[in-house]
């Protein structure tokens, strides 16, 4: 018989990508949580994934357990929210801050839907913690936030919204405007245009250049994505952005986006503390239909790789 148990788990791999990193966020050791999963597919007689494999790729048994708790488990979470008297009762004001200004792009959009089933709640765009949300969101000085960067928390809950495409952003005429897609060893010589935030939290650094042995021979950095590209689209420097932001903003640039490897994909996350109330389960319900029209975005569940 399938448990809850194990629906929590088969989303936790799909969402951190590998049994340890699932461990670790489930509060499991790892042997335990192994011991569950083979527990599962000695019931269900089939593999839930395939081993050694990063990041991790469920079977078809895999995938239709993650669809299902897909299904289930934000319906369980709203069940309980409407078990709770005290929970009921929606906020007036929902503070809601960004990891990047990028965000705004879809974000307005799910929040003009949002307001027309939550009429009472008034969503604000906190900025005062532009780069250090989730410690606010942990002292309750926020309610939700936005994020590509989870941390662990005991408190912070992650609730995936979609999946979405890094790239490598040069100008027209640039010597590697001609690629599909680049090596860590090209960019070498490269001067990095980023946001002004350790380099462990960038994608581009801890998924690509880092693991090469790869140190760009300068970088950059501006916080906001529109002078990003505008400097981009001006010089030789280089950017990596997620392709909706290329798409939208450099739309009057002369520019050229460039897969980096085979591709890096993040998961953009709801934060949020405890279960996932009603209005927040509305809100992951209009991202999902709403984020469909931009470029570069996948929906939870999808396949990364194109297989």
């Amino acid at each position: 018989m399938i448990e809850i148990r194990h629906l929590h788990t088969v989303q936790t791999l799909q969402q951190t990508g590998s049994v340890s990193r699932a461990a670790d966020q489930l509060y499991l050791t790892q042997s335990a949580l192994s011991h569950q999963i083979k527990e599962l597919e000695q019931r269900l007689n089939q593999p839930l994934f395939i081993r050694k494999t990063k990041p991790l790729r469920f079977t078809q048994a895999g995938k239709i357990l993650l669809e299902l708790a897909q299904t289930i488990l934000p319906t369980i979470a709203a069940a309980e929210m409407r078990l709770k008297p005290e929970q009921l009762i929606p906020p007036s004001e929902l503070a809601l801050s960004l990891e990047c200004h990028s965000c705004y792009l879809w974000l307005l959009p799910v929040l003009n839907a949002f307001a027309k089933q939550w009429p009472d709640i008034h969503p604000e765009l906190v900025s005062e913690h532009p780069f250090d949300p989730l410690d606010a969101l942990a002292e309750q000085q926020l309610q939700w936030v936005l994020t590509a960067d989870p941390q662990d928390h005991p408190a912070i809950q992650y609730t995936p919204l979609f999946h979405y495409e890094t790239v490598l952003v040069c100008r027209d005429g640039h010597l590697l405007c001609q690629q599909l897609q680049v090596l860590p060893s090209q960019l070498a010589d490269a001067t990095i245009l980023t946001y002004p935030v350790p380099l462990q939290r960038l994608d581009l650094f801890t998924e690509f250049l880092q693991p090469a042995g790869i140190t760009p021979l300068a970088i950059r950095y501006t916080r906001h994505p529109l002078m990003m590209l505008q400097q981009v689209s001006q010089s030789d420097q280089l950017a990596a952005l997620p392709r909706w932001v290329v798409s939208e903003f450099g739309q009057a640039l002369e520019l050229k986006t460039l897969h980096l490897g085979q591709g890096i994909w993040r998961t953009m996350y709801l934060a949020h503390l405890g279960a996932l109330s009603p209005w927040a389960h509305d809100f992951v319900s209009l991202t999902h239909k709403i984020i469909n029209k931009y470029q570069g975005i996948k929906k939870i569940g999808s396949n990364l790789n194109g297989e």
